[in-house]
């Protein structure tokens, strides 16, 4: 029961830093395809969210590293077999994907409210 949970939690925790990173990474590509295409400051209206975004998104990165070291740590110790770590992989992938679509909406309270 304690591997299941364990696998468990890992997985949420990929999927929501996976997630993060992603919106960053959407974010930060859409307001330089937009400054190129457009020709417009896309910077200048939002002064403070480009570096937000770079800053979240290394702190997304480096969770998915040290997690990813913590479960191989963990993992050897409760012995997770291939399978375990497949469906960890897939599941935290297939999870992250509608997630990124809510923490864009926690994006967007955060940039109209700083």
């Amino acid at each position: 029961m304690k591997k299941h949970f364990v696998a468990t939690a890992f997985t949420i925790v990929y999927a929501l830093s996976l997630s993060v990173g992603l919106t960053c990474l959407l974010n930060l590509f859409g307001i330089a395809l937009t400054s190129a295409v457009f020709n417009e400051n896309v910077k200048a209206d939002y002064p403070k969210f480009v570096p937000f975004c770079i800053i979240v998104g290394i702190l997304a990165l480096a969770t998915l590293i040290v997690t990813f070291v913590l479960n191989l740590k963990i993992g050897k110790k409760l012995e997770f077999t291939k399978k375990t770590w497949w469906i960890q992989m897939v599941s935290a992938f297939v999870i992250s994907i509608p997630a990124v679509y809510f923490v864009q909406i926690i994006f967007d309270f955060l940039q109209k409210t700083f």
